[in-house]
């Protein structure tokens, strides 16, 4: 058997070049499957696609993945053009006979000499771990370093050398297993061993690790290293693989180039390709930016869906300039066909006999999913309280949030409108209603005495969604014990009245948000995430019950209309997440919505309702007009009976990025249909409810017309009623600049990520102790960012003493992470930070910038600054006064 051609380099054999192509599509298909496994195991059992659907998706995945096997094989044959010798070597190396065939005296060697090299290098890192922690100057510490590590060098080599005699002979008594395998196993198993004990001691490691990545990596090189010098070096296999490699390599070419044609037509095969594995979605993303011929993101192929590939100012989602008869946003020509869902309905009859006005309780519990409730079919015993309540109330069973993030669903809770339809007041990590919005209880404040517990400190940073409460009791910790706010409701409802006026109270419980049970309670169900959560709803209920019940000690419930409600929904596994704020979906949409009211009899609702009716029902009940037209709409009809209206209305939900999710997604529900669409990709998926609740059926393929209706009537809404900083192509378009303004400071402040801070400024040079710190800070893309990172800003005391203003957020507040800016792209980032009430006045501040690469964990990327590395940039100055 032969290692190594004799013949010259322009000799080289086509079956050694077949070999290679079969080596790499081996070497391929075992890391896809490495990934796929992967995948599949991180999507927790979401993929629903059938037989050939899923057949279909799994070869787009392959075809777009396809040519790095051939970009391999390309590779190993130039690199046996000009170094033939030692590739052979490196060949035999991993020939699979060679690989296999013991050799005491080489394990023994090149053990040793890995024991003595491990030994210096730990002492190297103790050396400098304690010379950075005892001395400060660098030039002494460069000393010792130069004087100490040669000599633990030699220690280590001199270790090694003492230990080459004892593992000669331990490696002639293994007799057939001292292999180099023997040692590969080893060295294997010992480096996974210390990534995965450094993941457990530090979460920042694990994070910085990109685990998918090194599976897939390391078994395509495994595989291909190993299966090419097999194939390569096994004569009789020629006259097999020289043909075989033909073949694959026209298959690959033309499986590539038919995937590119047809791809954007597999709607609902594209979350698999663009999801499921970290390869796939690689190869997606390189081939559309190789694609996109005028660089705005988004191909004509690929389902870019580019009405015009030759100009980068038009493409989905782009600002369209209304009367320049361009239509930049590929849809419904120049402008947006017009959509409009707001009104303002007739007053209902009122709910008390005489048109008396009744006192009216808003309870409200963060994150709980209404499939917990016994009423709805739950049988685990986990809402007693509430299921005894619902027995008099009309239970909402079809509830759509307009957002599964509070910061946008409580606005539009209190405003009767969509989150993309109402102005918002940003800073750092905070997104608080404008205070030039009218809320609820404003418009109620004349006629109602208004109070609001919360059972939280989470809305002390957004002062704006609490305005018109005339009493805001909020709690100091995040997440206090429920009874917290049942006790300072009840002491409000007895004897914190100030007027003789009916009541609207808002009591919030933010039992059962994440994270459970922190506070050491015992799980009353089992140990799973869901039974923790279970406890939590328990724990809400328990209070709930305690409030009503005084309410009906009280004899005031006769009189008082009780509506309980959760704000959204929360994953519990779900699709493969947890949480919420994430994702469109109705186990993070869907809500409890509640109403008992005089006269009305209890029962199960089955028409979809928006969450956001709680606005129009709760002012219809009250007697109280909107100021204006709202999209809400009143609930009172339908708790009586009519349910003209209702049936087909398109509900609407999106999550819009922000400082800390830099996410975007929208969907329409009308009946049971629903839509979930994707702006940045393109991508939507069509469910029907009904027969699907789960959502784990995608019908677009299988109804394009309809799904391309709800498409379309998304997009209508989209460009009709968002406001246009809303709109993140009009945010987009906005930040974009060409050169710095004048009286920016320049920095040229270049970090190691490829993203260069070009300039900055402080808009105001003094700002009071209860306003807003504003600055601009002008970014450049050098080269494209793999991944995204974020900005941590911080105002830093000038002086001695003082505490830090600081907060972190992704760039222009998630509306284009820094992964997807283009190279040479300038960008205005503008970040806005509320001054603490415990800022010190008469105290200047000085601006700080860093870029960290995970959101919660201070990992900065180090920053090149005239000539010297640095971890920020320090610039400006403010004053608070």
């Amino acid at each position: 058997e032969s290692h190594a051609p004799t013949s010259a380099p322009s000799r080289l054999s086509f079956a050694a070049v077949s070999a290679y192509v079969v080596a790499g599509v081996v070497g391929l298909l075992a890391a896809f499957a490495v990934d796929l496994r992967v995948g599949l195991r991180d999507r927790g059992g979401s993929l629903t696609l059938d037989s050939w659907r899923f057949l279909a998706a799994l070869g787009h995945s392959l075809a777009l993945v396809a040519p790095v096997a051939l970009v391999a094989a390309l590779g190993l044959v130039v690199l046996e053009l000009a170094a033939k010798e030692p590739l052979a070597r490196v060949r035999r190396l991993f020939a699979l006979g060679t690989f296999f065939r013991p050799d005491p005296e080489g394990l023994a060697r090149i053990t040793s000499f890995l024991i003595g090299l491990g030994v210096a290098s730990y002492g190297i890192f103790r050396l400098t771990n304690a010379a950075l922690r005892l001395l400060h100057a660098p030039s002494v510490i460069a000393v010792v370093l130069a004087i100490l590590a040669p000599l633990l060098v030699y220690v280590g080599t001199l270790i090694g050398h003492r230990l080459e005699r004892p593992l000669t002979r331990l490696a002639f008594g293994l007799d057939e297993a001292a292999s180099p395998a023997l040692l590969v196993s080893i060295l294997t198993i010992l480096v996974v061993s210390v990534c995965y004990r450094l993941a457990e001691s530090a979460p920042e490691v694990d994070r910085a690790i990109p685990w998918p990545a090194l599976r897939i990596v390391a078994t395509f090189l495994i595989v291909f290293v190993v299966a090419s010098s097999t194939f390569r070096d096994r004569a009789t296999t020629s006259r097999v693989l020289g043909p075989l490699g033909v073949v694959l390599a026209i298959a690959i070419a033309g499986g590539t180039a038919t995937s590119i044609a047809t791809y954007g037509r597999t709607t609902s095969q594209r979350s698999f390709v663009e999801e499921t594995t970290w390869s796939s979605n690689l190869a997606y993303r390189a081939w559309s930016e190789f694609l996109d011929r005028d660089g705005d993101g988004f191909p004509a192929l690929l389902g870019g869906r580019d009405c015009n590939d030759r100009r980068a100012d038009v493409h989905p989602g782009a600002f369209d300039e209304i009367g320049d008869h361009v239509d930049q946003d590929c849809f419904g020509g120049d402008g947006t066909p017009p959509f409009d869902d707001r009104k303002v309905e007739p007053q209902s009859p009122p709910i008390l006999g005489g048109g008396a006005a009744p006192n009216i309780l808003l309870v409200s519990i963060d994150t709980m999913r209404p499939d917990r409730l016994g009423v709805l079919g739950n049988t685990r015993d986990v809402t007693p309280r509430l299921d005894r309540f619902a027995r008099d109330a009309v239970v909402f069973d079809q509830v759509e949030s307009s957002s599964p993030r509070t910061t946008r669903s409580v606005p539009a809770i209190f405003t009767g409108q969509h989150p993309g339809r109402l102005p918002f007041q940003r800073s750092l990590n905070h997104l608080d209603l404008d205070p030039s919005v009218e809320t609820l209880a404003e418009r109620m404040s004349d006629r109602y005495e208004t109070a609001a517990v919360l059972g939280t400190s989470y809305f002390q940073t957004v002062p704006n969604l609490v305005q018109g409460f005339a009493r805001v009791d909020q709690a100091t910790l995040m997440k206090p014990s429920p009874r917290f706010a049942t006790d300072l409701a009840i002491q409000w409802m007895t004897s914190g009245r100030a007027t003789a006026k009916p009541f609207f109270l808002w009591v919030h419980y933010f039992a059962p948000h994440e994270p459970y049970l922190i506070d050491g309670t015992p799980s009353r169900y089992g140990q799973r995430p869901a039974d923790y959560y279970d406890t939590e709803v328990h724990r809400a209920d328990a209070e709930v019950g305690r409030l009503l019940e005084n309410l009906q000690a009280r004899g005031i419930d006769r009189n008082t209309i009780v509506v309980v409600i959760s704000d959204h929904g929360e994953s519990l596994g779900e699709h493969g997440t947890n949480g919420h704020s994430t994702r469109l979906t109705e186990d993070q949409l869907r809500s409890v919505f509640m109403i008992r009211a005089p006269g009305i009899p209890g029962r199960v609702e089955r028409t979809p309702i928006a969450l956001f009716d709680l606005y129009a029902t709760i002012l219809d009940v009250a007697g109280i007009r909107p100021s204006g037209a709202v999209s809400s709409r009143t609930l009172l009809p339908l708790m009586r009976g009519a349910t003209q209206g209702y049936a087909n209305r398109p509900l609407f939900a999106e999550i819009l990025p922000d400082a800390v999710y830099a996410i975007e997604t929208q969907s329409v529900r009308r009946g049971d249909d629903k839509l979930i669409f994707f702006p940045r990709s393109g991508r939507f998926s069509l469910y029907d409810l009904a027969s699907d609740p789960g959502e784990r059926r995608d019908l677009a393929d299988a109804r394009p017309s309809l799904a391309r209706e709800l498409h379309d009537l998304l997009l209508a809404w989209d460009g009709s009623s968002h406001r246009p900083e809303n709109h993140v192509s009009q945010v987009i378009h906005d930040a974009r600049v060409t050169e710095l303004p004048a009286d920016a400071t320049r920095l040229d402040a270049r970090f190691a990520n490829g993203v260069t801070l070009v300039g900055a400024r402080l808009r105001d040079p003094r700002v009071s102790k209860t306003g807003l710190l504003t600055a601009d800070l002008y970014f450049r893309a050098e080269r494209a960012i793999t991944s995204d990172y974020f900005i941590h800003f911080t105002y830093e005391p000038g002086d001695a003493g003082g505490t830090p203003l600081e907060a972190h957020h992704t760039a222009l507040e998630g509306s284009y992470p820094m992964q997807l800016w283009r190279p040479g792209e300038i960008f205005r980032d503008t970040v806005t930070l509320r001054v603490p009430p415990q800022a010190r006045t008469e105290t200047h501040y000085i601006g700080q910038v860093e870029l960290w690469s995970h959101f919660h964990v201070r990992t900065a990327v180090p920053v090149l600054v005239a000539g010297e590395t640095r971890e920020s940039i320090r610039f400006g100055r403010v004053e608070i006064y």
